[in-house]
């Protein structure tokens, strides 16, 4: 997967927040999934959603 092959640091995470809000960070600020980081590849974490979660919402704010 094309993501795994760029430093966590050099990717950026969007998503949106309790208030609707699009919120960035960078994946290496992301304090949940350090520990992770070290095991698995960054596009593994996207795809279980670790990262960007997008079925949280059930896609409803993506249709607005």
């Amino acid at each position: 997967m094309l993501i795994s092959q760029f430093e966590p640091q050099n990717i950026w995470a969007m998503e949106l927040d309790k208030n609707g809000q699009t919120v960035m960070k960078r994946v290496s600020e992301i304090t949940d999934i350090q520990d992770l980081l070290e095991e698995y590849a960054t596009g593994s974490l996207y795809m279980a959603e670790m990262i960007a979660p997008q079925s949280q919402s059930g896609g409803e704010e993506l249709s607005q």
